[in-house]
């Protein structure tokens, strides 16, 4: 605020002005006043700014620091997160790994094991056959050694006791070995079979297409269509036929609602008959023009008649045989 002195005013308005000195001093003073309050009034004013600006700043870092916080959370979580994953991950690769160190030893038992069982199945072999050779080749002196006794004496046969103890360890050896031999073929099976089915659990799951493929699938999609329409018109000519053999079995009703349902019922069957005849003959004459449509697809023009004097005589004839009839009595109870 600047405050303005008497001296400092110009010689010629006060020269001019009509007021004394001091009254002037006075309006100068009053007008000070005036701009000082409202210099005040606008300090205030930028007072409650600053103080708005401040709250407002003030509300601003709080929020900043809210958010730095969750901020600071977020990352923890995500650095656990990631540690959780590699530790978690790690036990994967390793039990991934033992589980390859079990395969490989597992195949390599295998091996080793089919490998001892063929070789004892080679030795089996081998023995059977020694054995095959060697029960021929006794057997051969045994049956020898019984010819010549027989022909040196023929009156009394009698047998050796050397075949007779040789034939039951020959046999009886035999059934060990073929045992033994069974007993490593199932061996043998059982191992192919466990390694075939191991092979098929570790190969990918197989997913069949929806379309089928092939020769199979070509020759559905270049079917004819005549042989659809075919196969369409039997069923819906098996269907009639059921249908009017379901009619021809019915009684006929004699209520004059039933008769006329009744006659519907036969108008629209013969009419939907009418119409297989028709579409039966443009198949035919579609897939093998030129040649004579056969008698049962002839398509009669003429529409079905009803007989309707004879029907009429019919219910007369019923009418009377009605008002003919004895009536029973009515009980008064």
């Amino acid at each position: 605020m600047h405050l303005r002195s008497p001296k400092s005013e110009p010689s010629g308005q006060s020269l001019s002005s009509n007021f004394p000195p001091l009254i002037d001093r006075a309006h100068a003073r009053k007008q000070d006043v005036v701009e000082a309050e409202g210099l005040r009034w606008q300090i205030e004013k930028k007072d409650n700014e600053i103080m708005q600006l401040k709250t407002i700043v003030r509300s601003k870092n709080e929020d900043l620091s809210t958010l730095r916080l969750r901020l600071d959370l977020a990352d923890k979580k995500v650095d656990t997160a990631g540690k959780a994953d590699d530790v978690r991950s790690q036990k994967l690769q390793e039990k991934v790994a033992d589980l390859m160190n079990d395969m490989a030893r597992q195949k390599t038992d295998y091996e080793r094991a089919l490998d001892l069982l063929q070789r004892d199945l080679d030795l089996l072999e081998k023995e059977n056959s020694e054995l095959k050779s060697k029960s021929r080749s006794i057997s051969k002196k045994v049956l020898l050694a019984s010819f010549t006794q027989s022909a040196s004496q023929p009156g009394s046969p009698t047998v050796s006791p050397a075949s007779v103890a040789v034939h039951p360890l020959m046999e009886k050896e035999l059934e060990q070995t073929k045992n033994n031999l069974k007993n490593a073929n199932r061996t043998i099976w059982r191992m192919q079979g466990k390694q075939t089915k191991d092979l098929l659990n570790e190969m990918p799951e197989l997913h069949m297409p929806n379309v089928v493929c092939g020769v199979y699938g070509l020759k559905e999609k270049r079917r004819d269509e005549d042989d659809v329409e075919i196969e369409h018109l039997r069923k819906e000519i098996l269907n009639a036929d059921m249908e009017s053999k379901s009619l021809r079995l019915n009684v006929i009703p004699t209520h004059p609602k039933e008769q006329a349902a009744r006659e519907t019922i036969m108008a629209n069957h013969n009419a939907r008959c009418e119409d297989l005849k028709y579409r039966c003959a443009k198949l035919w004459k579609k897939c093998r023009p030129g040649e004579p449509v056969p008698v049962k697809l002839d398509i009669n023009q003429n529409k079905p008649s009803v007989d309707e004097k004879s029907i009429d005589a019919i219910l007369a004839k019923w009418e009377k045989d009605l008002k003919n009839a004895p009536q029973r009595p009515v009980d008064a109870n």
